[in-house]
């Protein structure tokens, strides 16, 4: 009988390595790619306007627009993106994450069509407002699909491909949109939706989803699709999970789910609060500035210097594409925290050294800031703010500029979730449209370094917040985030996950447990 317990112990064991070992990543980094292709999109059509009022300055549209035309067709499309977040969680509770997705794709390609075939400013007009309704869709779903589709061992990597894939879609916008014609740049523009439809096509839904709808074989096959395991291990490793999951949704049986809620419950509105500042943070540390006002205000490096204002935003794109890299491989390593307590540090200092070249250079009389464009053409310092911008591009890529869709898709429970994003991505589009509204009037009263300084000094006040009530995510099933929010951070939680299958009893426990301990009085 012995032998038997011996063999079905080693069995066990066999199982148990096998869990902690055969879960592959191939289809949840395949799923978390295609998700973030939305995002490569929002950001096209976000630059996408750019190229295109240069060819009407160089007259290569068949037709006209006037400067009014040309105000709203720029603006309009955050006008929709402030609009279509608290669509997005009410469609993506009700239909599907992926499908709200592939909406928000289907909605790209009617943007193109629109585009395709203009003959006026009115079709520019709806392209670009129906392009910020997609976009609110996509930045309000995607963060979520990620963080559900993904293993708590590299959900934090998969979830830095939001802020890559918003990268890349600036270049490709601003890389090839001045050098090709209108109809051809309109094409693009309709390639990438029909791409993603098409290679969308064998991803299941958020196995969350459907366990929140009650379709209890279906969560159990997109697992199974998701963790990529073999046939021997599928029963074994889904169940583990799908019970995991099954808790976390029951778990939130109290939660009636609704913006009341949001606001009035401690724990979602510390986490939401958390979220919050990351985002603004993000948003008034600088990139919103850079973005739309940082070539103008950058000082002429001068005729005799090859390295201008164009090729500075270059290696500008270029730096926060690769500056995407690190956090990939190190956040699901080192944590969160670390890096956006790095990051806001080092974005800080970044900026100040800006601020001190403004405010030096202004002093002396050198006429380089308020967007003028002047400077001494044997000034040796002028490399300076090249510097900062560049450097501002890691610094903050690296960090802030990933993170925020990072925390965004694993504080919040599955019910909450859809209010949470939407409210974040209204207030963080509020913020933008703020910042760059007051661009000029700072720069009016304070001089460049004024707009250097409010991107300073929110990165040093959230890097102090952040120390002191962001707490580590690393590692963390979505329940014992939700742990941590109500402040069990000590507390274990008995929970069992794919990657985390506990080792089977020792041996000797085994043995104890299935052959018998015979009286004393027979021994």
């Amino acid at each position: 009988m012995l032998s038997v317990v011996k063999e079905n112990v080693k069995e066990m064991r066999t199982n148990a390595k096998d869990a902690t070992t055969n879960v592959k990543y191939w289809h949840q980094t395949y799923g978390s790619v295609m998700a973030s292709l939305t995002i490569l999109m929002s950001s096209f059509w976000t630059i996408y306007i750019s190229p295109v009022l240069l060819k009407f300055n160089n007259n290569e549209i068949d037709f006209n627009i006037t400067v009014t035309e040309k105000t709203w067709i720029v603006s309009i499309m955050d006008f929709g993106n402030l609009l279509s977040p608290i669509v997005a969680g009410q469609v993506m509770d009700r239909y599907g994450r992926k499908r709200t997705l592939v909406f928000s794709a289907l909605v790209y390609v009617a943007c193109a069509v629109l585009v395709l075939f203009a003959r006026s400013a009115a079709h520019l007009f709806a392209a670009r407002l129906l392009a910020g309704i997609s976009k609110g869709l996509a930045f309000t779903v995607t963060p979520i699909y990620v963080a559900e589709i993904s293993s708590k061992n590299i959900r934090g990597k998969l979830s830095s491909y939001f802020y890559g894939f918003f990268c890349v879609g600036t270049v490709v916008a601003t890389a090839i949109g001045p050098y090709v014609s209108f109809h051809t740049y309109n094409l693009i523009s309709l390639t990438l939706p029909v791409f993603f439809l098409v290679m969308t096509i064998p991803l299941p839904e958020s196995p969350y989803y459907y366990v929140m709808t009650n379709q209890q074989d279906k969560a159990k096959k997109a697992l199974q699709w998701y963790r990529d395991i073999s046939t021997k291990q599928k029963e074994f490793l889904t169940e583990m999970e799908f019970e995991e999951i099954t808790e976390t949704i029951a778990s939130q049986s109290t939660v009636k789910g609704n913006y009341k809620e949001l606001f009035a419950n401690s724990v979602f509105r510390r986490a939401l609060v958390i979220v919050s500042m990351i985002g603004l943070t993000q948003r008034f540390g600088g990139i919103s500035y850079m973005l739309s006002y940082g070539a103008h205000d950058l000082p002429d490096s001068g005729a005799r210097n090859w390295f201008a204002v164009k090729e500075c935003f270059v290696v500008f794109s270029v730096v926060s594409i690769l500056a995407n890299i690190p956090p990939a491989i190190f956040v699901d390593r080192v944590g969160r925290k670390p890096i956006l307590l790095w990051s806001a540090i080092t974005t800080s200092v970044v900026l100040y050294v800006g601020v001190a070249y403004f405010v030096i250079f202004n002093a002396s009389g050198r006429n380089i800031a308020c967007g003028c464009g002047g400077v001494s053409r044997d000034d040796k310092y002028f490399w300076i703010p090249y510097g900062v911008v560049i450097f501002f591009s890691f610094s903050f890529t690296a960090g802030l500029g990933v993170l925020t869709a990072t925390f965004q898709g694993e504080m919040f429970p599955s019910k909450i979730k859809r209010y949470a994003s939407s409210t974040l991505i209204m207030l963080l589009s509020a913020a933008s449209f703020l910042i760059n509204l007051s661009h000029q009037t700072v720069t009016e009263r304070f001089g460049v370094a004024g707009n250097y300084f409010v991107g300073a000094t929110s990165c040093a006040c959230f890097s102090v917040y952040a120390y002191f009530y962001v707490f580590e995510t690393k590692g963390k099933t979505l329940k014992e985030i939700q742990d941590s929010l109500m402040g069990d951070v000590k507390t274990p939680t008995t929970t069992t996950t794919l990657e985390s299958a506990p080792p089977p009893p020792s041996l000797a426990e085994e043995v104890k447990e299935q052959v018998p301990v015979a009286p004393a009085s027979e021994s």
